[in-house]
């Protein structure tokens, strides 16, 4: 039964075939129609497919369209900035400086004439150099841009003298270095001439510009020492102030309250303890409220306390700083902890008379101008050390802040106070607000880099450039981006899309109605012939595939020929277009893919539409023959 049943499929394959070849004429124009639908289908997918392909693969490719650049300046810690690498979407962030500092002038080694152009930090792992010829620079050298290569008539192996300028007291001064160049990206990576760097390159610059020296590349300069920042201070005398006198004092000072504060009141925010007959006052920088809390939102500086001082002139008065208490670890010479302790600033009296002097007394000269304040500590009677190679440790958000101290012969006589001079209080003050380091070869306490004016953020997809901009936004942080040119060419693939689509229903439809009443045709035409082949014993099932045969064979000539259309079309509108493609890019083209699943999708249609024929075979009975005859 198998056998007879194989037989009668391979007959009516050899049947179907030898009627389309009977039938050549009309076979080959119903490929022809079938090709006259497919072919402009192929077409519009093949642009669709090729010009959006071609236009994302552009984005993405080019990482300038994958990078985020804030539009203003504000600070940004390397830490946080560190924290955006950890992020999956972020393939690289660079931390940038000013761009006043990325400003210099710079000329080929041996050459006169000097060109102005902007240095950009770069790093390992840099897309936009790497993605565009070009290595990343190490130390010493540089990368050049196309229009700074066209400027300066540089080339890859040159010297390239780079001058950086300052004016400091009224002087003055350049800063030179020299770079070699380790290459030249290409255009596409940027269209103005810039030199790409290393971030400490720049951050030396930066330092420079601010007066700074960069004993690096022997530029000189004055180090960047820290200053005192105080949370308020006290104001005793044997003599009380008047509500006049006390007003003055938050007088174009800096400070916003001025309050009479008891002993008891002073004891427990300051440490200090007066005499019964003095006269205290706190003056704070809020509002309202006093204290550490009060004191914290808004430091002073000697320029405030020196206006204060001037407005106690004439007055049996003294002005003593304050700073609200910090906590701080005590550190042994093996770099263990010892103690925790509460650090007080301990001003003198000045020249105040007994009765209104504080204690206890300072046990350390005054901070003379110019150097470092005195690195001592009256720790607290509790606490249990002694000996050199002592440290304290403090930690200040994200930093940590370390340097030597000395003990006082004499301990603190409150339990539970630690006091240290009243500048090194104020640098640690500062501490709270910029980075400080203490600087062992110079000991005295630095300012380290507040942050970074910028960044360069790069994605690893364009479709996480949008999220990122939200993020961003949502962080008070205005950024600019290629997200609009990004959504356009989405929008554009969406709306080609449904467009081809539409077209493709229409077409779809007619080439199926067209085949669908070719085939019913067909079987009409020929009712007599196929009764007889059902008489002389041919199943019923297998005369079934006649108009299917028939309908696939069709339609895969008509796929063939629209194939062939297409081609051609294809190369000449690529060929027209060839001056806007870069190399291995097309307007118009199908991967083999898209060609299979065309031909498997026109085949299951045109064999659908012969299921209306199908239907009229199975309808044809033997005795229709013999009732002909």
């Amino acid at each position: 039964m198998a056998a007879r049943e194989n037989t009668g499929r391979a007959l009516v394959l050899r049947l179907s075939l030898a009627d389309l070849w009977h039938e050549w004429i009309l076979s080959l124009c119903l490929m022809l129609a079938v090709a006259a639908i497919l072919a402009p289908l192929l077409l519009l997918f093949g642009l669709k497919h090729g010009t959006i392909e071609t236009l994302r693969y552009r984005l993405i490719q080019n990482p300038v369209n994958r990078e985020i650049r804030p539009t203003i300046s504000r600070s940004y810690s390397r830490g946080w900035i560190e924290a955006l690498n950890q992020r999956p979407e972020v393939e690289l962030a660079i931390p940038n400086t000013r761009q006043l500092s990325a400003s210099v002038l710079v000329r080929l080694k041996g050459g006169k004439q000097e060109t102005r152009m902007e240095i950009v930090p770069t790093a390992p792992g840099d897309p936009l150099l790497l993605q565009n010829q070009a290595p990343v620079p190490g130390e010493g050298q540089c990368v050049l841009s196309q229009e700074a290569m066209r400027k300066l008539g540089a080339k890859a192996g040159d010297t390239l003298v780079v001058t950086t300028a300052r004016r400091r007291q009224g002087v003055y001064e350049k800063g030179v270095m020299e770079l070699k160049v380790a290459g030249v990206a290409d255009p596409r990576a940027t269209t103005q001439g810039r030199l790409f760097v290393l971030l400490p390159i720049l951050e030396a610059m930066e330092s420079y510009k601010d007066g700074e020296a960069v004993p690096r590349y022997g530029w000189p300069g004055s180090l960047p020492q820290a200053y005192p920042l105080y949370d308020g201070a006290v104001v005793a005398g044997p003599q009380p102030l008047d509500n006049t006198q006390l007003l003055s004092l938050r007088i174009n000072t800096g400070f916003y309250r001025s309050q009479a504060m008891d002993r008891d009141q002073l004891l427990k925010t300051s440490g200090l303890s007066f005499p019964e007959k003095a006269h205290t006052y706190f003056l704070s920088t809020l509002g309202s409220g006093a204290g550490a809390s009060a004191g914290r939102s808004s430091p002073v500086d000697e320029k405030n306390l020196d206006a204060v001082r001037a407005k106690l002139r004439g007055a049996e008065a003294s002005l003593l700083p304050w700073v609200a208490p910090q906590k701080a670890e005590l550190i042994g010479p093996d770099g263990k902890a010892l103690a925790q302790v509460e650090l007080y600033a301990l001003p003198g009296g000045g020249d105040l008379p007994a009765e209104a002097r504080p204690t206890p007394a300072p046990p350390w000269p005054a901070a003379a101008k110019g150097q470092g304040p005195p690195l001592m500590l009256m720790a607290a009677p509790e606490v249990k050390a002694a000996g050199e190679g002592l440290s304290l440790r403090l930690k200040m958000g994200e930093r940590e802040l370390v340097f030597p101290v000395s003990l006082t012969a004499e301990p603190s006589p409150r339990a539970g106070v630690s006091f240290i001079p009243p500048e090194l209080a104020g640098v640690l003050r500062l501490g709270q607000t910029r980075p400080v380091r203490y600087d062992p070869e110079h000991k005295q306490f630095l300012l380290h880099r507040r942050g970074y004016a910028a960044f360069r953020l790069y994605t690893r997809s364009i479709d996480q450039v949008a999220g990122l901009k939200e993020y961003f936004e949502s962080q008070g942080i205005d950024v600019h981006t290629k997200a609009a040119e990004i959504l356009q060419v989405k929008e554009l693939d969406r709306y080609l899309s449904l467009i081809f689509w539409l077209i493709a229903a229409v077409g779809i439809a007619g080439g199926a109605a067209s085949l669908v009443a070719s085939l019913y045709a067909s079987v009409e035409r020929k009712k007599r012939d196929l009764a007889v082949l059902r008489l002389i014993g041919l199943p019923r099932s297998s005369l079934l595939r006649l108009p299917v045969y028939q309908g696939v064979f069709l339609a895969g000539g008509g796929f063939l020929a629209a194939l062939g259309f297409f081609g051609a079309l294809a190369q000449t509108i690529n060929t027209l277009f060839a001056a806007h493609l870069h190399p291995g890019e097309s307007f118009c083209r199908l991967p083999w893919q898209e060609l299979a699943a065309a031909l498997a999708a026109t085949l299951a249609v045109a064999a659908l539409a012969a299921v209306l024929a199908a239907w009229r075979v199975s309808r044809i009975e033997p005795a229709e023959a013999l009732r002909d005859e």
